[in-house]
């Protein structure tokens, strides 16, 4: 079980626990302005946080994974499940969703060539968190990315394989959801535009999934 630290975030205007192992990797490269970028130091699993414009559509969650996937990915995506959530250090009325996808690392082919030698499949795991600040017109977009999740074959050679995912690497990223979900706060209102402290979260959702 990873132990998780204090990071800031945004110049401190955010706080969040991360695994202790993760490190900013702007210190490394550069990253957008609007984004923050953790990597792990002991394997390939990236959190980010990105601040964007708030999107105006009931389809926002989808619309975000499209935006953060490129063409080829986006073509080997399914989206196994969307649900409502809450970020404990934020109004209760603040609209958050997450998503749970994965991508193929293989084209129909290589999954072909894969299952004739018998080797493991594997999957590109995102979890998404989508914390939509209504009355400061921003949508923050929280993606825990995590490459090469081994699946068992399924024999069945369908689409049902749901119950085939698992592993301590998708645990651990669930566990790291579930610690944003629990302690990300924003220490500082005026980083998006200088809108006021978090009051206004009100406007009905009619569903973001």
């Amino acid at each position: 079980m990873p132990e998780f630290t204090p990071a800031t975030l945004f110049g401190g205007a955010i706080t969040v626990s991360l695994p202790a192992d993760f490190a900013d990797v702007s210190s490394i490269r550069q990253v957008p302005d609007n984004q923050e970028v953790y990597l792990s130091r002991t394997g390939l699993t990236s959190i980010i946080f990105d601040l964007t414009e708030r999107v105006v559509d009931d389809a926002a969650l989808r619309y975000h994974l499209q935006d953060i996937l490129d063409d080829a990915d986006a073509d080997r995506a399914r989206v196994r499940g969307t649900s409502l959530a809450r970020v404990d250090n934020l109004p209760e009325d603040t609209p958050v969703y997450t998503l749970f996808a994965t991508i193929q690392n293989q084209d129909q082919a290589q999954r072909e060539e894969r299952q004739a030698q018998q080797q493991t499949q594997t999957l590109t795991v995102i979890l998404l968190i989508l914390v939509r600040l209504v009355a400061q017109r921003t949508d923050v977009v929280v993606s825990i990315n995590v490459p090469h999740v081994c699946v068992e074959e399924n024999k069945n050679n369908d689409d049902d394989d749901d119950d085939l995912l698992g592993g301590p690497q998708l645990e651990e990223a669930v566990r790291m959801r579930d610690e944003v979900l629990r302690t990300l706060r924003v220490r500082d209102w005026s980083l998006f535009d200088g809108a006021g402290a978090g009051a206004g979260a009100r406007e009905e959702e009619t569903g973001a999934r």
